[in-house]
């Protein structure tokens, strides 16, 4: 992905290899990427109920999961694995239309009898985690929009020499509930870490920045680099299930955490307002004849049927899912303070309608009062 103004993580991580940089080959050689691709997304729903939440359309055929995917790919010459649970057809189907299935190493959940969280995933694919030569395991989520240059990552952590390192976005008073805070020595140590904490006074103990700064907490992006066989000896020797609820606090505790920070963007697509945003940023706008759309995007999967519009619609705020019929005169817009609704064909969340896949909206059809 790019963000605005500045290069893609892919053309970083081709600056970073390009030339006689045998050292940083090397470096990368030692890496085994994990992207944990099996969460559920309940917060996206109804666009999760048929798909993984890492296999919602981001732009035209691309999905969620092909960030972490390329980023892997391009950055680390280890070897790549992706952990799948819930709807995991959903992104094995996409991971085949591109044609690179199989230069991933899938870790189904449904052959070790489901994960219970992410750390979870190292514990149950233990043994062959361990046999896969290298050193050192990073972490990435299958749901996230980010730029960060990881092999710049990789090296600073090495430099720091932890076992454990996390990395890092300056966040702001609003979302900060909405991570895991930490607050770092000036050498880059953890000293506290706290997952999403909601209390005043113990948010105002973890600002690391001036209490002017629009972004004075330091959040963790779910991005993690540890140590191979200190991450899976710690998780033989406890029943840690999850990274930010367990894994990392005990690692902050011990005094071995460090975190390195990104400077530039980071995005959790994790709820419909989040999601929508994005879209309305990256889809390219389509119009039909006779129809008015303001702030609509229509979604795209090679498989599904195309999605029709009829004459005379008005549709604002709106996500259509794939293979939808819409009706003439049909009218979506949510009036303000629109409560959240869930119909056989629609649903609203914060304003923004979603019309769901395979829906077929009648002629005249307009959101219940």
């Amino acid at each position: 992905m790019t963000k605005k103004g500045g290069p893609s993580i892919e053309d970083l991580a081709k600056r970073r290899l390009d030339g006689s940089c045998e050292e940083m080959k090397h470096l990368l050689s030692n890496i085994a990427t994990v992207i944990l691709a099996g969460g559920k997304g309940q917060r996206l729903m109804p666009l999760t109920k048929y798909r993984a939440k890492p296999a919602v359309p981001l732009k035209g055929s691309l999905r969620l999961i092909d960030v972490s995917i390329e980023a892997a790919r391009r950055v680390s010459l280890g070897p790549v694995f992706l952990a799948t649970q819930y709807q995991e057809e959903s992104i094995l189907r996409h991971l085949k239309h591109r044609g690179i299935h199989r230069k991933l190493q899938v870790l189904s959940g449904h052959e070790v009898g489901g994960y219970q969280g992410t750390s979870d995933v190292i514990r149950k694919n233990s043994f062959l985690l361990r046999q896969c030569g290298a050193e050192y395991f990073l972490i990435l989520s299958g749901d996230q929009i980010h730029n960060l240059d990881i092999p710049s990552f990789i090296t600073r952590a090495q430099k720091q020499n932890r076992p454990c390192c996390v990395s890092s976005i300056p966040v702001s008073e609003r979302d900060a509930p909405r991570f895991g805070i930490l607050k770092q020595s000036p050498e880059g140590r953890i000293q506290q870490f706290h997952e999403k904490p909601a209390d005043k006074e113990l948010l105002r103990s973890l600002r690391s920045f001036s209490q002017s700064s629009k972004k004075p907490f330091l959040g963790s992006m779910g991005i993690y680099l540890f140590k191979k066989n200190s991450l899976i000896h710690l998780l033989d020797q406890h029943p840690f299930l999850d990274f930010g609820q367990e894994v990392i606090p005990h690692y902050v505790k011990e005094g071995i955490a460090s975190t390195v920070m990104h400077p530039g963007h980071w995005k959790d697509i994790g709820t419909i307002p989040y999601y929508f945003e994005t879209l309305l940023r990256l889809y390219p706008r389509r119009s039909f004849p006779l129809c008015r759309t303001k702030n609509t995007v229509f979604l795209e999967e090679h498989h599904a049927r195309q999605t029709v519009v009829g004459r005379h619609c008005h549709l604002s705020n709106v996500i259509v899912d794939v293979g939808v019929h819409i009706g003439h005169h049909v009218h979506l817009e949510c009036p303000p303070n629109y409560p959240d609704i869930d119909t056989p064909s629609i649903s609203t969340r914060n304003g923004v309608v979603i019309v769901k896949q395979n829906a077929h909206l009648e002629d005249g059809f307009t959101l219940p009062q």
